[in-house]
């Protein structure tokens, strides 16, 4: 995203959120629906003042969508996850311990609505699993492991061995073991990092950003 294009999102959705809410109220779907957009294209920009923002927005799209659906619904979980992400990317102190509540609840829930093998289960737990590597902690990074690893077999089963996804997921697994370091963590990594490495070389090419 170009920073004069989501400037102008930014705009846009600024204008879409004040005709819905003049339209419906503060409390409808559509609100928490377009509160979610302009604090996807905030949080885009990155700005420290942005992502402050993004946060406050995806808090009261959250609390609409609990009252309007209930807690264990899709949109509700999405937004946790969008809120999460949010507070991991601002990381201010406590963002990080309030990023990994939000992610375990979406993961609850869509484990729920979906199934251990959904696509967007995979998804939150990578994303979970990145925010515990983070913290760099003997036991977040036992459990990012085991995260990266569940999300891992999933997405075998949903796209296959050479996905661009698998690929992700298996360097994303392999920091993570190297980051552990325990006894058979390195070579592990070592196996992972050349498994992504040679996917990700038949996926685009020798010299491509990924490789």
């Amino acid at each position: 995203n170009q920073p004069e294009d989501l400037t102008k999102a930014i705009e846009l959705c600024n204008l879409a959120l004040e005709n819905d809410i003049k339209t419906y109220s503060e409390s409808h779907p559509n609100v928490a629906t377009t509160r979610n957009n302009l604090a996807g294209a905030l949080k885009a920009r990155s700005q420290p003042e942005d992502l402050t923002k993004a946060i406050e927005l995806y808090n009261l799209a959250l609390a609409s969508n609990i009252k309007t659906y209930s807690e264990s619904h899709p949109d509700v979980a999405t937004t946790r996850n969008n809120l999460a992400s949010a507070l991991e990317a601002r990381n201010q102190s406590g963002d990080s311990a309030k990023a990994i509540e939000l992610y375990n609840l979406a993961l609850e829930s869509d484990i729920k609505t979906y199934s251990e093998s959904h696509s967007n289960v995979a998804r939150i737990r990578n994303n979970l699993a990145s925010t515990l590597k983070t913290r760099n902690q003997p036991r977040d990074l036992s459990k990012a492991i085991e995260l990266y690893n569940l999300a891992l077999e999933s997405g075998i089963q949903t796209y296959s061995e050479s996905h661009p996804n698998v690929a992700t997921t298996r360097n994303n697994l392999a920091g993570a073991l190297k980051a552990r370091s325990q006894p058979k963590d390195l070579t592990k990594a070592i196996e992972l990092y050349n498994l992504a490495l040679a996917s990700n070389i038949k996926t685009y090419s020798e010299s491509h950003p990924n490789v």
